[in-house]
């Protein structure tokens, strides 16, 4: 019987590592491809019982692969991009290297999110290759990760809570869901010109891909690593807030202020050279003008990130 406090915080911890790595990517910063692949190692191996060992310690830029398991004849290309290009690309060099010798099981780990692949991926018949079975996903991870034994679950939880925190970073404190309520219920209250007569029936937004959005708002990459160290462990924590039936008073009254914030950055958008700015002048004004509603500037501009990040603000591909 599986353990659902378990695999929730299990859950928690996949997106964090997940949505991070997905900013990172977009950030340009490689050095977070190195972290996943030591974490992959240890996760992997205690998911599928694998044996894996990270072959770029060893060999700088190893061909094709990043881990393998010499005995079970496994190897793993772990990355952040999920294109079939990517795909192709790899699988050419396992043949040009002959790779496949030695690790004929070539998996790939896509540490954002896996597509719906259409495209034939030719091994020349050197090697077995399925795209259903062989590409995986974090989702993959997870579903495989339900049906084992707790002890293994509680293993898994505890590799991740220890790992995925080094990623975030050291945190001072922590976002309460009191905090959130604060902050809409302040919006509300101290700003009801802002809301106004905005309809509770708001439509679906379609998100952008994180790094198309930032180039289209023109986000600096120096903005995009704040929100990288801040911002990103509690995106996951609002999303479930907003989501639980008993907030969804506050689920409106969050699309209300959004809708009237995303009305403001539009008409106003042409008098900032970055989005960066137009963070900057939310919070400015909400400091002169309710300066009790951002006592705590921090949780303001985490809420504000979070908005972003969700295309619940600025602007989104058409």
């Amino acid at each position: 019987m599986q353990n659902l406090e378990i695999i929730h915080k299990i859950l928690n911890q996949l997106t964090h590592w997940r949505v991070y790595t997905e900013l990172s990517s977009a950030a340009r910063l490689n050095d977070v491809n190195n972290t996943n692949e030591e974490l992959c190692v240890l996760i992997l191996n205690k998911v599928y019982g694998w044996n894996l060992k990270n072959l770029n310690t060893s060999h700088t830029n190893y061909p094709a692969i990043d881990l393998g398991d010499t005995a079970k004849g496994i190897g793993v290309s772990v990355t952040a991009t999920d294109t079939s290009t990517y795909i192709k690309e790899k699988i050419g060099i396992n043949i040009k290297h002959k790779v496949y010798e030695t690790y004929p099981i070539h998996y790939f780990l896509i540490t954002t999110r896996k597509k719906d692949y259409t495209a034939i991926f030719d091994t020349e018949g050197k090697y077995t290759f399925d795209k259903s079975k062989h590409i995986i996903d974090f989702e993959d991870l997870l579903a495989q990760i339900k049906g084992l034994p707790i002890n293994i679950q509680e293993e898994i939880l505890s590799i991740l809570e220890s790992h995925v925190s080094k990623l975030k970073g050291k945190l001072i404190d922590d976002i309460t869901p009191q905090d959130i309520a604060k902050l809409l219920n302040g919006f509300l209250t101290k700003n009801p010109s802002l809301i106004g007569s905005i309809s509770k029936r708001i439509k679906d937004i379609h998100r952008t891909d994180f790094p198309l959005k930032n180039k289209i708002n023109n986000l600096s990459e120096g903005y995009i690593k704040l929100i990288q160290q801040q911002s990103l462990p509690f995106f996951e924590q609002f999303r479930v807030f907003l989501e639980s039936f008993e907030n969804k008073d506050l689920k409106n009254i969050y699309y209300n202020i959004t809708a009237d914030l995303q009305k403001e950055i539009l008409t106003n958008r042409k008098n900032y050279a970055l989005f960066d700015d137009i963070f900057e002048a939310i919070e400015d004004t909400c400091n002169v003008k309710n300066p009790e509603l951002v006592s705590d500037r921090r949780a303001l501009r985490i809420l504000l990130h979070f908005m972003y990040f969700q295309c619940d603000i600025g602007e989104n591909k058409k």
